[in-house]
């Protein structure tokens, strides 16, 4: 049977250190086939990707990825629980064997695979003790933290992020029940941390969003030759919503609670923040309290942003994809594409707005609200 390589990733920008990694796992694993599922136009962090999805595709394409998947907008945009969930979900639904890479500070995989096999058996009680850390005022990671460290005592496996994700990562296979047919791989994260952005060779993509933002040009080294082209556009600002959230917030008061991530009370802190603050950065400093952390926040404001409501994220989290977008591909690619065409029930599709009737069919509203919800989410990045 044929195996299939996945790569979770934003490529917020794509730099070197994204390159050694689809290189290196292609040579560790010995398998050419490998998908990318990429976030869209919408990151984690709560932010418009700094390049449009399209890009950030191609330039992955041209450093060894052969087929390039988008991660739908109502899990790019959401917290590392729902954004790993989402990620997984299609490796499962697409119905085929293979790896599953990432890159981690630990560089091995036993203690994050225990970790996160505990947390799939675990969940419900791991959510209880959440929730009660909470109560106490602790942000979420923080939260978190103290629960592997009471269950676990493993310091270390809390020092970088990208252990974390991975960990969400296996959670999630093993939630699914997928651990048969999809393998966690994982290769040491080379170059400098996620939140470094000091220079060198490898940087981490925060530090070239910085130079980039800030027009400086010592980009170009930290990029593979071969794409520094692609970086010749325009750059996506989060700063660039303000007004259009002020406006939102202004017309619909109160009622902003219903939109994923305005929880227990924060309506009423936006509410009055909006009218104190005249800039996006101040705006979230307003808001920032112990228990909610700068991403938390962000990510709650794009919600509202792009109309991402409580009620149909619960309702579209429970149900199957109605389809998945194909953002990008080479030769290899097109006969990736045929493979999982045949092992999956789910259509493959080029545009968003051109659904394969002829083959498929929804009873629901899944198809209308995932659609409507990528169409509204590119027109809303081509006015920032």
């Amino acid at each position: 049977m044929k195996k299939f390589i996945f790569v979770i990733a934003e490529y917020n920008p794509f730099h070197k250190g994204h390159k050694y990694h689809i290189r290196k796992t292609k040579k560790e694993i010995d398998c050419n086939n490998l998908i990318i599922i990429l976030s869209g136009n919408f990151v984690q962090r709560g932010e418009p990707a700094i390049l449009n999805q399209d890009i950030r595709a191609r330039m992955a394409v041209k450093n060894g990825a052969d087929l390039v998947i988008k991660l739908p907008t109502l899990y790019s945009t959401a917290s590392s629980d729902f954004f790993t969930f989402g990620a997984i979900k299609i490796i499962k639904e697409l119905n085929v064997s293979g790896y599953l890479s990432f890159g981690s500070e630990a560089g091995k995989l036993k203690k994050l695979v225990e970790v996160g096999r505990y947390l799939a058996k675990y969940e419900k009680e791991y959510y209880q003790q959440i929730r009660k850390f909470l109560k106490n005022g602790i942000s979420v990671p923080e939260a978190r933290e103290k629960f592997i460290k009471k269950v676990f005592g493993s310091e270390h496996l809390l020092n970088g992020s990208n252990n974390l994700l991975g960990i969400d990562y296996i959670k999630n296979i093993y939630k699914f029940n997928i651990e048969n047919k999809v393998k966690p791989f994982t290769i040491k994260r080379a170059g400098k941390d996620y939140n470094d952005i000091s220079h060198g060779d490898i940087m981490s993509a925060t530090g070239i969003r910085k130079i980039l933002k800030s027009n400086g040009k010592n980009w170009e080294k930290l990029v593979p030759k071969n794409i520094k082209y692609l970086f010749d556009t325009k750059y996506r600002k989060v700063e660039n919503t303000f007004l259009f959230l002020k406006n939102l917030i202004i017309r619909e008061g109160p009622s902003i609670k219903k939109y994923r991530g305005v929880v227990e009370g924060l309506e009423n802190l936006i509410c009055n923040g909006i009218n104190k603050t005249n800039s996006y950065d101040d705006f979230i400093n307003e808001l920032l309290t112990k228990r909610y952390t700068k991403s938390f926040l962000k990510r709650s404001l794009l919600s509202i942003f792009l109309n991402i409501k409580k009620e149909s994220f619960n309702y579209l989290n429970k149900r199957r994809y109605p389809f998945l977008e194909i953002i990008d591909f080479n030769k290899n690619g097109q006969e990736i594409i045929k493979k999982l065409t045949e092992n999956s029930s789910i259509p493959l599709i080029h545009n968003v707005k051109k659904y394969p009737w002829k083959n498929y069919y929804t009873v629901d509203k899944t198809l209308n609200l995932m659609r409507d919800l990528e169409i509204r989410t590119n027109q809303l990045y081509d006015l920032l």
